[in-house]
């Protein structure tokens, strides 16, 4: 089970998120304890990104991106693509986007203060 205490205090992410750890560590330790599998069908990067956590680092590789979202994957790969092959006046005309989560409307910030922020090709 994770240790509440050291869980909150090593923490980086968000209160609730750190809650949601120390809940999801108390029902596989329960789980354990009264010897009873739980079903779990997990995706493999959240077992990856549990213990990143533990050793205070962050998930960056385009692997995890394609196997949980191919289509992400590729748009990703092409706007990194069109990075390297248009010019600056190009790039900022072709990808009019700024850094917010579209699929929900209105568009969420991917971070504070990411929706005044455009996408260049220095940022891409």
């Amino acid at each position: 089970m994770l240790n509440p205490k050291t869980a909150i205090s090593i923490s980086k992410y968000k209160e609730s998120e750190t809650k949601m750890l120390v809940f999801f560590g108390a029902m596989i330790g329960h789980s354990m304890l009264m010897a009873m599998p739980h079903p779990m069908f997990l995706h493999p990067t959240f077992f990856k990104m549990l213990s990143a956590i533990h050793r205070g680092e962050q998930l960056s590789e385009m692997s995890d991106l394609k196997s949980i979202d191919a289509y992400e994957a590729q748009r990703l790969e092409h706007i990194l693509q069109y990075a390297d092959d248009m010019t600056d006046d190009v790039f900022e005309a072709t990808f009019d986007q700024c850094f917010t989560w579209d699929a929900d409307e209105p568009p969420k910030e991917l971070y504070k203060g990411s929706s005044n922020r455009k996408l260049t090709r220095q940022n891409a």
